[in-house]
């Protein structure tokens, strides 16, 4: 049982997440945590070079062209 809970732990670890993209800009920008600590940062940088290589923006754009 120990493992499960220690894993489930992991998944909604703020600092192991890093924060949440912040939808409708033009750009990139992840909200953090107000207390997070330097694991967190880290990772919310990380996510935020994920979201930019995989063209998260870009995605939302063309499929919002296709909806009118």
């Amino acid at each position: 049982m120990k493992k499960v809970f220690k894993l489930l732990k992991k998944e909604i670890d703020y600092a192991e997440i890093g924060g949440a993209p912040l939808i409708g800009i033009k750009g990139c920008a992840i909200v953090s945590h107000g207390k997070s600590n330097p694991k967190a940062i880290k990772n919310a940088i990380f996510q935020a070079i994920r979201y930019v290589d995989t063209g998260v923006n870009e995605h939302i754009e063309a499929r919002l062209a296709t909806k009118d």
